[in-house]
């Protein structure tokens, strides 16, 4: 059986899809939030081109750092209120299944 491992940037993957997916969430590496990192187009790309399965990995303390962020309400000039990427962000998280991986100081080995 022959398998295919592509590794890319989430950027380059406009208009594709995958079979199955394993991505790091596009904040895990901030410490704080800005307009790059945060911007909901990379996570909704993300999200939608698993066709089979999606593992997105992620830091401890991510959602920490997305708490930090202002409160959903009206963009300057755009009509009706809306939730601004860093609430996207948390509520599409908090619709994830969430397991831990520890080391169990077996060699190096996760359980």
């Amino acid at each position: 059986m022959e398998i295919e491992l592509v590794a890319s940037t989430v950027d380059s993957w406009q208009g594709q899809t995958n079979g199955i997916t394993i991505a790091l969430h596009p904040v895990n590496g901030a410490t704080d939030l800005n307009e790059f990192n945060s911007a909901f187009g990379r996570l909704a790309v993300t999200c939608t081109r698993a066709t089979h399965g999606l593992l997105m990995l992620a830091r401890p303390g991510l959602t920490a750092t997305e708490r930090g962020a202002g409160p959903a309400g009206k963009p300057f000039g755009e009509p009706g209120s809306r939730n601004l990427p860093q609430q996207t962000h948390h509520r599409i998280l908090s619709a994830f299944a969430v397991g831990r991986m520890t080391d169990s100081g077996n060699a190096g080995r996760l359980a």
